[in-house]
């Protein structure tokens, strides 16, 4: 996920300039001179998606709704359209990575923000809600990727250093060979793992490093060959809702048959899932469709303000002190009214989880700024990069 609102600028001898492939210099060029606002409004969105999600599930709506076929399948619905979030973050990774100049110190700054989020999650919940607090504890939590507290920032962490290779690998190779790998990762990663039942090739239901990667490569072979490029906004978004229609089809199709079988619907939720193909390609319209809106100024203002803080909601709702402690369960009330209310009690939650996020992730920017940890952090990155990138 990418937060920072300044441009890279490309260096010289970049691998796509030497590429003889559908004039890639020209196309990095314009992707360094032209930002794609489009891009950070769906960043946004997806963040309200992830928020949804979580709201839907932790918060106990859909487990409260379990009688109720039709409120249920309501809000299942809203779940499939939500789900496919986090693969919209990897192809957005992909697709504005391509050309980007990478900097060693970005990737310390989340390490910090992270680590900061979850020293304070630490503490809130030794002082409000267990006894289990200590030192050691606090220290442990400053080292993120060693206790993945995160899955998502573990697997983006190590997804960073390869970067650099996927780019000049993507840049380098003919479309045809792209275009096998595509098709033999989709067979292997998408469909092979989607209806076996164990998980053979590491992939893990798309939290891993592995599938982050693998969504990292679509989104740059999407820039690169702009697939899609004929769809119209329109067909996208057509596009978009058709595959989670579908999804929730098979859901509800799947548990009619097991209810009939075997007396109690079952494997309703098999394709809501990462790895799914549908939820892959829907989320390969979200991106397409974001792609092609054209922001007005007045929204790329507000925009521009809320998308570097959209990593910060995404860590910040997820750390236990919110996640675990007041998220667990706190809106099975809600099966008692229409589902309209449900889903507008619902909205309203997101909005006030994504904009508190925000407001203390903005604080958070400016307590880091103060303290000069960009500054810091650019100087070990200067320092270690010709080591590492």
């Amino acid at each position: 996920m990418r937060l920072s609102k300044k441009q890279n600028r490309l260096g010289k001898n970049m691998p796509w300039e030497k590429s003889e492939n559908n004039n890639i210099g020209n196309t990095a060029v314009q992707a360094v001179k032209e930002r794609n606002y489009g891009i950070d409004l769906l960043r946004i969105l997806a963040t309200f998606m992830v928020v949804m999600l979580h709201v839907l599930a932790q918060g106990g709506i859909l487990k409260s709704l379990s009688t109720k076929p039709i409120s249920g399948e309501v809000i299942w619905f809203i779940d499939i359209l939500c789900f496919c979030a986090v693969n919209i973050f990897g192809l957005i990774s992909g697709y504005v990575g391509l050309f980007a100049n990478r900097k060693l110190s970005n990737i310390l700054v989340l390490w910090l923000q992270v680590a900061f989020y979850n020293v304070l999650s630490v503490i809130l919940v030794g002082v409000f809600w267990t006894e289990d607090f200590s030192v050691k504890y606090i220290v442990t939590n400053l080292f993120p990727i060693l206790n993945n507290t995160n899955w998502y920032f573990t697997s983006y962490f190590v997804l960073f250093f390869f970067m650099p290779l996927v780019n000049s690998w993507v840049a380098k190779s003919e479309k045809n060979t792209l275009n096998k790998i595509l098709l033999i990762s989709v067979i292997l990663f998408m469909g092979i793992e989607s209806l076996q039942t164990v998980e053979p090739f590491g992939v893990h239901s798309g939290y891993s490093f592995v599938w982050l990667g693998l969504l990292y490569f679509v989104g740059a072979y999407i820039k690169k060959y702009k697939l899609l490029k004929k769809l119209t906004v329109k067909w996208c978004a057509l596009g978009f809702l058709g595959c989670a229609v579908l999804t929730w089809l098979v859901r509800v199709g799947i548990e009619l048959v097991t209810w009939k079988v075997l007396g109690a619907p079952a494997l309703g939720t098999k394709f809501i899932s990462y790895t799914s193909p549908v939820m892959v390609l829907q989320a390969v319209f979200a991106l397409e469709l974001f792609s092609k809106i054209k922001i007005k100024p007045p929204v790329i203002k507000v925009v521009s303000w809320f998308a570097p803080m959209t990593f910060g909601v995404f860590i910040l709702h997820t750390v236990p002190a919110f996640y675990r402690y007041i998220l667990k369960d706190a809106f099975l009330f809600v099966s008692a009214h229409s589902v309209l209310f449900i889903f507008g009690f619902s909205l309203l939650v997101v909005i006030a989880i994504f904009l508190g996020g925000s407001l203390i992730d903005w604080c958070r920017i400016r307590l880091f700024r103060l303290c000069k940890v960009p500054v810091l952090a650019q100087k070990i990155g200067d320092r270690a990069k010709k080591y590492i990138l």
